[in-house]
């Protein structure tokens, strides 16, 4: 008798340890997004600083949405370079970081970067991670694609 109870503990063991394995594994793992937006500038003109407001739509889980950010350009002829804090808002959550592109500036231009998202809300409060973001700037509009693998969504 002894040695059943035994050998069930060591068993129901066993079950608890694969499965909370298998559950830090799949955490850790994190979730692809590819997500794409097209942003334009507020205001009565483009300025080197101010506000973008957009339409996004990302893969499952976060769906369509809305882009706000502020940004920052910086234009040194040949190149450009933009910085800013973005935030995606969704349905059941938002997620928001910074921002840097940059690129040889030729009016209408593609500029890779890095999106570091460093917080969120709702579904997505512990989102965090960086995507690879190539945006096609013609002022006052830009529109982006970003993907990469977020953690603790």
């Amino acid at each position: 008798m002894r040695r059943t109870k035994r050998l069930i503990v060591v068993g129901l063991l066993a079950l608890v340890a694969s499965v909370a394995g298998q559950a830090t594994a799949s955490t850790h793992a994190g979730t692809f997004v590819r997500c794409s937006w097209h942003t334009q500038a507020q205001g009565y003109r483009y300025q080197v600083q101010g506000t973008a407001v957009g339409p996004v739509k990302c893969n499952r889980p976060f769906g369509s949405g809305r882009y706000h950010g502020r940004y920052r350009a910086r234009v040194t002829p040949p190149t450009a370079s933009e910085t800013g804090s973005s935030k995606l808002s969704f349905k059941t959550g938002t997620v928001q970081g910074n921002y840097h592109i940059s690129g040889r500036f030729s009016g209408s231009t593609h500029y890779p970067g890095v999106l570091r998202i460093l917080s969120g809300s709702g579904r997505f409060k512990h989102a965090t991670g960086s995507l690879k973001i190539s945006c096609v700037v013609h002022i006052p509009t830009e529109a982006c694609q970003a993907s990469g693998t977020l953690n603790g969504i």
